[in-house]
């Protein structure tokens, strides 16, 4: 095989991935070498010489092999020179040998990535199955927490379902004493809670929540009526007067108040004329928490009365 053969077979084997750049330039330069130095010294020079062959000089060789320089490469081929004084003999066996060994280094790093990758796998599956297991766990919590949940629930609303015994009778208290309409409204107001936000009544009387209800809502109609004065009411008590007086008689009141109140003296003031001096006063007492007052008139003619009256409670 002649040296440009050998030189293209090494570059081959750099393009082929079997060489590196480094490699390549010492196994080119390692030929180039055994080409120049010639055969040994105790060796007879070849036919071809004695014949008066045209020896090659080394500048003439690196001419003819001027397309193949490439980077130089570092290859060891004395192992596989030795022993040999055939430059092309010894060459072939260096690259024989290099391609062996790389081979076998190939095969090394391939074994070795086989293991390190079959190491990942194992890693990997063992990650996923510890993954599955706390999902399993985790859900089987859940499952359970939620089976338990309902329960709760439910047990919750069997003890609420019931209205507590101290907040019924707490509003039948308020309903019994209301007189006023504000009063009324605010039993209203927890008879109604009591009613629709329970629904076991087994231990109170839904009959008389209901009753009362009706009563409260009736009371109020009685308290606020239509007419040209509207009902008027402070905390202690409330009055509407009536429309027509009693002729020859007095003026008419309705008045009520609250328990709170306990015998209140109503005073009214009697004036001659709208704006004018106070000529005359008037004190009632009402009979009941709800009472009709009829003020009598103090002199014929032309008279009027305070619109609101002075309540005083005891």
């Amino acid at each position: 095989m002649s040296l440009t053969d050998q030189i293209e077979k090494l570059v081959k084997l750099r393009e082929q991935g079997l060489l590196t750049d480094e490699e390549f330039k010492q196994a080119k330069a390692s030929l180039l070498g055994d080409l120049v130095s010639g055969p040994r010294q105790d060796e007879e020079p070849s036919l071809a010489s004695k014949a008066g062959a045209r020896e090659v000089s080394a500048p003439q060789i690196s001419e003819q092999i001027s397309s193949f320089d490439e980077p130089e490469i570092k290859l060891d081929v004395s192992e596989n020179t030795e022993g040999t004084s055939d430059p092309e003999t010894g060459a072939n066996a260096s690259i024989g040998n290099y391609i062996g060994n790389r081979k076998a280094a190939s095969h090394n790093s391939t074994r070795q990535t086989e293991s390190y990758n079959d190491s990942n796998n194992l890693w990997g599956c063992g990650v996923l199955i510890l993954i599955f297991i706390s999902i399993s766990i985790i859900g089987m919590n859940l499952e359970n927490s939620n089976s338990k949940s309902p329960q709760t629930s439910s047990s919750q609303k069997q003890s609420s379902n019931k209205p507590p015994m101290a907040r019924y009778q707490r509003a039948i208290r308020m309903a019994n004493k209301a007189v006023l309409k504000r009063e009324h409204q605010r039993a209203i107001n927890n008879l109604y809670q009591i009613k629709h936000g329970y629904t076991d009544f087994s231990n109170i009387s839904i009959k008389k929540v209901n009753s009362l209800i009706k009563a409260s809502e009736k009371q109020i109609k009685l308290l606020d009526q239509p007419g040209n004065s509207k009902y008027y009411e402070t905390e202690s008590y409330g009055y509407q007067w009536f429309d027509k007086d009693i002729k020859g008689v007095g003026f008419k009141l309705f008045f009520a108040h609250s328990r709170e109140c306990v015998d209140p003296n109503v005073t009214f003031q009697f004036r001659r004329r709208s704006g004018g001096p106070i000529e005359a006063t008037y004190v009632a007492k009402p009979k009941s928490h709800t009472f009709t007052l009829v003020v009598p008139f103090q002199w014929s003619g032309s008279q009027t009365i305070n619109s609101e009256p002075i309540v005083k409670c005891n």
